[in-house]
């Protein structure tokens, strides 16, 4: 054999393990949370954006105070990203929340899709300390081999009458 052709046995070689060594660094990851997830451990002032109120908002004159924030539930690499974003604007006062409304949106690369999309209070809500909300969709991805990806992607947000907020679960 040339020696060309040696040089590319040995790279086809040395990808293959690299693809091995991927593929069991995942699965020894399984147990912890995905490093591509946005995860937001709670408590922190990011998310503190006060928002111009609408009429279905409190008047802000009484001490209401809003906030929206923006986040996202993440997976996959180009061409094989997905995501399910949920954004929510909250209001409080006085320890407790007066107002609440989300909406939520998947995004995925050009060799997935998305289905099943839902988002909604799970939890609390006006009059209470805290109010939950939960956004998930499913998603599907090609693939150019035997096997096709079919996932689902999960979170769920406490939304607090400070501002604050954080992630309760996700999957």
């Amino acid at each position: 054999m040339s020696e060309r052709r040696w040089r590319g046995l040995i790279l086809v070689g040395a990808l293959l393990v690299a693809a091995l060594f991927n593929a069991s660094a995942a699965v020894a990851a399984a147990e912890s949370p995905p490093r591509e997830y946005s995860y937001d451990p709670g408590f922190t002032l990011s998310g503190q954006a006060v928002v111009t109120p609408r009429a279905a908002m409190p008047d802000p004159g009484d001490g209401t105070r809003c906030w929206s924030v923006t986040t996202t539930r993440s997976r996959g690499v180009w061409p094989y990203g997905r995501a399910v974003h949920l954004y929510t604007i909250w209001c409080g006062k006085g320890g407790i929340i007066t107002y609440r409304e989300s909406s939520a949106w998947p995004s995925v690369d050009w060799l997935c899709s998305s289905s099943d999309l839902w988002w909604g209070k799970v939890g609390g809500g006006a009059g209470w300390w805290f109010v939950d909300v939960q956004a998930q969709a499913a998603f599907a991805c090609d693939s150019p081999w035997w096997f096709d990806w079919h996932d689902f992607l999960m979170q769920r947000i406490r939304y607090h009458p400070n501002g604050y907020y954080e992630t309760i679960a996700y999957q």
